[in-house]
């Protein structure tokens, strides 16, 4: 999530818990394919206009997401795990 929140392009491996955390925010590639990796960089880096929807949509997916709101739902799993006694 860092390049995300210091509004970068991103690219990342093809997961589903890539795409259900990053959405549409970045560039999807097979981590084993040398030359999509390595395309899909230059995509980012180069192309202007796909930089900025890759920003603009790393924002909007950055936005869902604070340490806050982290940290009060681990702890309220932390509790029901420990039986509600945290």
């Amino acid at each position: 999530m860092t390049p995300t929140t210091r509004l970068l392009p991103e690219v990342v491996a093809d997961t589903p818990v890539a795409r259900e955390v990053y959405l549409d925010a970045p560039l999807y590639v097979d981590p084993r394919d040398e030359a999509a990796v390595a395309a899909a960089l230059a995509r980012a880096v180069d192309e202007g206009s796909v930089r900025r929807e890759l920003i603009e949509a790393g924002r909007r997916v950055a936005a869902r997401y604070s340490w806050a709101d982290t940290a009060d739902r681990t702890f309220r799993v932390l509790r029901r795990a420990a039986g509600g006694s945290v």
